[in-house]
């Protein structure tokens, strides 16, 4: 096996744990088998003069599986999915390792890891890694038992994953901004949390899905939208701005518009209506952002500068909306994230696929527009 450059792993035994299992269990009837064939990793980590690292995070990439090495170093993995698996061994302090691994069937797989020091791999510098940056959690039925096999997404950065056996999810190396956290599975309501990730931070959550009862908007559709609007983020330009759950939760019941005006977004917000404005009556299809008639709208922010007209792309849960002022009507409360596209900052043109030629909003021929996700 390769180890890397940061981390030395050497594997020390392959143990089969039928017999021992069978042995264990005194006769008694096996317990169901999980869905998965799975094995175990363990082993310990140490340093390079030998001494054991303790609270180091192990890692399964790309699955649940999650532990920290104890104060003699040790660690126990169990229930790896079988296959051939991506390690990381982290801790602050020290450079990060990974390796790969062979996982077998009900064996144990033992490895022993080193890791090197920042501070004596780099003489006079000293580096403090931003460790992990991780979103967790746990996803529950309205019984609150775990849910196995629902699939948890980071709208927005391409990352999901489907849940272990015991509900649980793990994305590592996340960057930060405002994200939104996706979670679906086939007979079951969406459910959706704004999330933001700031460095060196480890969220933790639990989210519970309740029995679908409006069967229009399947899993399969929810999926559909989220990836265009993961095409969203990654092509967004440099002018688009992304107002999460956290910033907005400030602003309680506050009617959205306001809430936008006054915090992150309003640059992008001024710019897109300058640059996407029209007067007169909103074509059918168009949502004007807030206020009175005629696609103009005014907020206390707006009436210290100057009252812009403007009709625009509006997306509530990815789906074009008819219903106009909605910015005002909607509270900062009732809403997770807001993405938010001045002209030519939208370069996906997945949001002017959402309205045809005809509906006289900004896009096209200049992708502009407001994509807003409520509450779930």
């Amino acid at each position: 096996m390769r180890s890397s450059r940061s981390c030395a792993l050497a594997v020390a035994a392959l143990v089969s744990l039928g017999a021992a299992t069978a042995r264990a269990q005194g006769g008694t009837p096996p317990s169901p088998q999980p869905t998965q064939p799975t094995g175990i990793v363990a082993g310990t980590v140490k340093d390079e003069g030998g001494r054991p690292v303790a609270d180091a995070v192990i890692t399964v990439d790309g699955t649940a599986r999650q532990t920290r090495s104890d104060t003699g170093g040790h660690f126990v993995l169990p229930r790896v999915p079988v296959g051939i698996k991506e390690i990381s061994i982290r801790k602050i302090g020290y450079r990060p390792g990974r390796a790969m691994l062979d996982v077998r069937a009900d064996s144990a797989m033992i490895i022993a890891a080193t890791l090197v020091s920042d501070v004596q791999q780099l003489r006079g510098v000293r580096i403090e890694e931003q460790l992990l940056n991780q979103l967790g959690g746990v996803v529950l039925d309205e019984r609150f038992r775990p849910l196995p096999g629902a699939e948890v997404d980071i709208v927005g950065l391409r990352r999901s994953m489907t849940t272990d056996e015991d509900g649980r999810f793990i994305f590592t190396d996340l960057p930060t901004g405002n994200y939104l956290l996706e979670v679906r599975s086939p007979g079951y309501s969406i459910s959706r949390r704004g999330v933001q990730m700031v460095g060196r931070i480890e969220r933790d959550m639990a989210i519970r899905l309740r029995a679908a009862t409006d069967t229009r908007f399947t899993a399969e559709l929810a999926k559909v939208v989220a990836q265009e609007a993961d095409r969203r983020k990654s092509l967004a330009g440099a002018r688009a701005v992304f107002v999460g759950r956290d910033e907005l939760a400030r602003w309680k019941d506050t009617p959205l518009l306001d809430a936008l005006m006054e915090g992150s977004g309003a640059l992008a917000l001024r710019e897109l209506n300058a640059s996407g404005g029209r007067g007169g009556r909103s074509p059918r299809g168009v949502t004007t952002l807030g206020g009175g008639g005629g696609g103009t709208f005014t907020t206390n922010t707006m009436a210290r500068g100057a009252s812009v007209s403007a009709t625009s792309c509006v997306l509530i849960d990815g789906w074009e909306v008819p219903t106009s002022p909605i910015l005002s009507f909607l509270r900062a409360s009732e809403v997770e994230l807001v993405e938010i596209f001045p002209a030519n900052a939208e370069n996906s043109r997945t949001l002017c696929g959402r309205f045809p030629p005809s509906s006289g909003c900004s896009c096209p021929p200049e992708p502009a527009g407001i994509v807003v996700w409520l509450k779930k």
